[in-house]
């Protein structure tokens, strides 16, 4: 999206809550918003099984396998059949697809909820959610939905993950510096104090676009990973695309430069 420059008068009278520097350029997009993630994922499960899906959770897929007829999942005490695949394992693409060699890489990133006294950053106010590219990195942040903590965190950086089931999900010193600091800089009344903490994982390709593509040796098999930390806004469309190829064979969705060709110089 191309969005022009906000004067600095105009968006200090639409949005309070901020210090930007002199030098910066304020982009303002109207149609943008934030939303619930847990709502909108346990919506689209009971929809699933509305339509007859079912959903099996808290299980650990081991392997699969395919041929012309099908395509079987082992998980650790049954397996599963079917005429298709859809392989969309987030940070565990790299150890499922291991023979193609992905360029995947993953990286714990952890979310802070910090504490915030300005009345300015409640959407009463029409604090937007945002994201701020500085010196140092690109930070991301929320309206205070509750009236105490906005969370806050960094999109670049990240410590690399070498097994997505080992993953340390506690909180350290470091893990609180730079956000904090970006806060103090340009969010006045937003303090270092962490009121919770979550830990997620970025499975980034090389150009952070997805991979959604067919498996180059199974036919009945379909690939949708690498969202690279900002697929989840995009859920209704890639499930809408991934509908398509399963009924279909195909999708009318130009999707070419998401397919795996682009990597064939790594395998």
């Amino acid at each position: 999206v191309n969005l022009p420059a906000v004067p600095r008068d105009e968006g200090e009278r639409r949005v309070g809550g901020f210090a930007p520097d002199e030098d910066m350029e304020l982009l303002f997009e109207g149609d943008a918003g934030c939303l619930h993630v847990e709502r909108c994922v346990r919506a689209h499960a009971d929809l699933a099984r509305r339509l007859g899906a079912t959903l099996v959770l808290n299980t650990t897929v081991r392997s699969w396998v395919a041929n012309a007829e099908g395509a079987t999942v082992y998980t650790d005490g049954e397996s599963y059949r079917a005429p298709l695949l859809f392989l969309c394992a987030g940070p565990w693409t790299g150890s499922l697809l291991r023979e193609l060699g992905l360029p995947l890489t993953v990286k714990r990133k952890v979310q802070l909820w910090l504490r915030t006294r300005s009345r300015w950053h409640g959407p009463e106010h029409h604090c937007p959610a945002f994201i701020v590219q500085t010196e140092s990195g690109y930070f991301y942040g929320f309206p205070t939905l509750d009236g105490t903590s906005m969370k806050i965190a960094e999109h670049t950086g990240g410590e690399v993950v070498p097994d997505a089931s080992r993953v340390d999900r506690g909180l350290s010193g470091a893990d609180v510096e730079r956000v904090a600091e970006f806060a103090s800089a340009f969010l006045p009344g937003v303090q270092s104090e962490v009121l919770r903490h979550a830990v997620c994982l970025y499975t980034l390709t090389p150009d952070e676009h997805f991979i959604i593509d067919r498996h180059p040796r199974h036919d009945n098999v379909f690939i949708a990973a690498g969202f690279s930390g900002h697929g989840f806004k995009f859920a209704p469309v890639v499930g809408s695309i991934l509908a398509d190829m399963a009924i279909d064979g195909r999708t009318d969705a130009a999707i070419g430069f998401l397919g795996l060709p682009r990597f064939a110089h790594a395998r």
